[in-house]
């Protein structure tokens, strides 16, 4: 049988997984997406998020730095314009936070 949305990323699944959230804006659902990232935080998902064009994207800074989670499990990088990064350099920024993320995972059996 095929596990639900809510089943699959649950505490129960050791599997590591790696989101990325590429956005060219602001959120409108500020007070949710705190509770998804705290909720997700409990589970083996990081979350990297990626704010393109010439906004300061302050809510997913804030994503990144969120208190009340078991794990940080979210990371913020800012580009303005994508076309212009080379392969290597987005690569390591998007993967920037990810390996610290998985060694603590392992540390606390969240994988």
């Amino acid at each position: 049988m095929r596990p639900t949305r809510n089943e699959k990323y649950n505490q129960h699944n050791k599997e590591p997984v790696f989101v990325i959230f590429l956005t060219d804006g602001g959120n409108s659902d500020k007070k949710d997406s705190k509770e998804i990232i705290k909720t997700l935080s409990k589970c083996p998902v990081f979350i990297q998020f990626v704010g393109i064009g010439a906004e300061d994207f302050p809510f997913l800074k804030k994503l990144d730095d969120l208190e009340g989670r078991m794990i940080d499990n979210a990371g913020f990088m800012h580009v303005t314009d994508i076309a212009t990064i080379d392969d290597t350099a987005l690569y390591d920024r998007l993967l920037n936070e990810f390996p610290d993320w998985l060694k603590e995972a392992r540390a606390i059996n969240l994988i």
